[in-house]
């Protein structure tokens, strides 16, 4: 098996057979969680402009998503793990933009197998992601550089694809302690720390196909 890391903001994707997208604090955790609240489907947009104007011509869809770690004024909901967990989200369209993810995504729009990827859903991911020989991790990143928890989560993901015995509970306490999730707390979102930190408590692998993203079954 060949595994690739790349720095999804400033680097080229290089060609894979599946990607595992990584945005661990916090857009990666997020979706799986509202995918779990019974979302029908989730469309990413990267431009706030065009995410603003689908909420106007779609007023029954729901609106979450954040710029610079922060909720954006008349969205529904912020990119917060812990804000989503509880809502009821059943059947609903939902918007979703963030600073990272979803420009991300837009250069993974064209690529095939693409995986949302975190600890809520590691081993359902796990289990689809590694029957591929070719796979590409793909980290967010931030506009000002790299995002540490997502290589801490990014060397989980690869060694356990290489067979290696990896201790989880070790990552997810790195993951606590990262640069990144200093940084939540100083915004006022270290609320969010533990429900992304939370392995496997989504049951299911999220896919992004056709520029929309939704559980796989």
């Amino acid at each position: 098996m060949k595994v690739s890391v790349t720095e999804g903001r400033k680097e080229d994707i290089p060609d894979a057979d599946a990607y595992a997208l990584v945005d661990i604090l916090r857009s990666t955790s997020t979706i799986p969680i509202i995918l779990k609240n019974g979302a029908r489907e989730i469309i990413p947009i990267f431009r706030l402009s065009t995410a603003r104007a689908m909420k106007k011509k779609n007023p029954e869809y729901i609106a979450i998503g954040e710029r610079y770690g922060f909720k954006i004024p008349q969205f529904d909901y912020g990119n917060s793990p812990n804000d989503v967990q509880d809502a009821n989200f059943d059947g609903k369209t939902i918007l979703f933009t963030s600073t990272n993810c979803t420009r991300v995504l837009e250069k993974l729009r064209d690529k095939p197998n693409v995986f949302i990827s975190s600890f809520v859903n590691f081993s359902a991911t796990l289990q689809k992601i590694s029957k591929f020989e070719n796979i590409g991790i793909v980290m967010s990143g931030r506009p000002d550089g790299s995002a540490d928890e997502d290589q801490i989560f990014a060397l989980f993901l690869e060694e356990t694809l290489k067979g290696k015995d990896v201790d989880a509970d070790a990552f997810i306490k790195m993951t606590k302690r990262s640069n990144g999730a200093r940084r939540l707390k100083m915004i006022g979102y270290g609320r969010d720390i533990a429900p992304a930190t939370a392995i496997d408590s989504v049951k299911f692998p999220v896919v992004y196909e056709d520029g929309k993203i939704f559980r796989m079954k």
